[in-house]
């Protein structure tokens, strides 16, 4: 019997619906309907089929009905090689974006120190590399002639219609 008829008996015999989550003012929100369950045993007694002489098979003859761990949440992966911890920094307005990174990275060589043996930390990705191409990318346009337009006005031309 293929698990997928068990999941489809388990959804007929109850009105247990699963929404996830909704996100709403930077809070989240699980979503659940929940149906005429109440107990392990109400799941054990779901009829999956009818068996020979239309004995009803249920749940409880085809395995061992238990509960389970809820669902993992905030898993993060990190190139295909098994599950990491995340973080992000949330800057404040108006502070310097590489004394910010040169603060944080100062604080995970501490944690670092703290950590287990073979655990280790390390940043894929952080906005310094993106602050000096950024910064690289206008200085050369600078050097590329925009310093040379300062000095010029733009007077607008009326189309060849309107003279």
């Amino acid at each position: 019997m293929p698990i997928s008829a068990v999941a489809e008996a388990i959804r007929r015999s109850s009105s247990e619906v699963g929404g996830g989550s909704v996100e709403i003012s930077e809070h989240e929100y699980v979503v659940r309907g929940h149906g005429y369950v109440k107990r392990l045993a109400d799941l054990e007694s779901v009829p999956v089929k009818v068996g020979v002489g239309g004995v009803p098979v249920t749940v409880r003859d085809l395995g061992h009905v238990h509960l389970g761990p809820e669902p993992r949440r905030g898993i993060a992966e990190l190139d295909g090689r098994g599950e990491v911890v995340g973080g992000i920094v949330i800057m404040r307005h108006g502070e310097n974006a590489l004394r910010v990174i040169d603060r944080v990275k100062q604080r995970l060589a501490d944690v670092h120190r703290s950590l287990p043996p073979g655990v280790r930390s390390s940043s894929p990705t952080t906005a310094r590399e993106l602050i000096h191409r950024s910064m690289r990318t206008l200085a050369r346009a600078d050097r590329g002639g925009a310093h040379r337009q300062r000095g010029h006005r733009a007077v607008p031309v009326a189309p060849r219609a309107a003279r």
